[in-house]
């Protein structure tokens, strides 16, 4: 029989972060197995979400991001920094009209941010692949923003679709990872 990670005692469900009018959203758990990165928003009436990463154990609490902005969907990266969405690039989406979400990277520390991806409506939930690649989802308008849509024989479709794409950490190699390729979710 294999032991547990944790004595019994200390395997009991804790709040970690004693948030009463928040939220923790996207928890994401480093490649060792000691601290967990996550997204907060400490007070829904005054605060945005942004990182924050602490010890399992909920000790060394620490935010990582701030401003008039809200980070999202962090993920550790193999080379130490981390990725995450943010709608601070000040984009509007072409068919909500709601601030866009893009991939951002940072050190570990927070510093060094810049964004990655620049699609103009969303790019959401990145993860980290073993080659250091990241594959993320991403929400395609084609043809309908001003943006070429792609060919069929001789007519340009319109489409709406959400697809995963993968890219390296710095931005380079953006490509397609998976897509269905059977039609528009919406063709006017």
């Amino acid at each position: 029989m294999l032991s547990p990670v944790w004595p019994p005692e200390e395997q009991k469900v804790r709040n970690l972060t004693n948030l009463t009018g928040g939220a923790v959203q996207g928890p994401e758990l480093s490649f060792d197995g000691t601290r967990v990165l996550f997204a907060m928003r400490r007070d829904f009436q005054t605060d945005g979400f942004h990182i924050f990463e602490m010890k399992l154990d909920g000790s060394e609490l620490r935010q990582l991001t701030d401003g008039n902005s809200n980070d999202v969907d962090p993920c550790y990266l193999p080379d130490g920094r981390i990725m995450f969405c943010s709608d601070r690039a000040g984009y509007h989406e072409f068919y909500h009209q709601e601030r866009s979400r893009v991939l951002y990277a940072m050190g570990p520390d927070g510093s060094g941010v810049h964004q990655v991806t620049f699609n103009p409506n969303q790019d959401y939930e990145p993860l980290a692949l073993a080659d250091g690649q990241v594959v993320y989802s991403s929400y395609r308008f084609y043809a309908q923003d001003g943006s070429p849509g792609p060919v069929r024989g001789e007519r340009f479709l319109q489409r709406i679709e959400t697809v995963l794409r993968s890219i390296r950490p710095d931005g380079s190699g953006d490509d397609l990872f998976y897509v269905a390729m059977r039609g528009s979710y919406y063709t006017p």
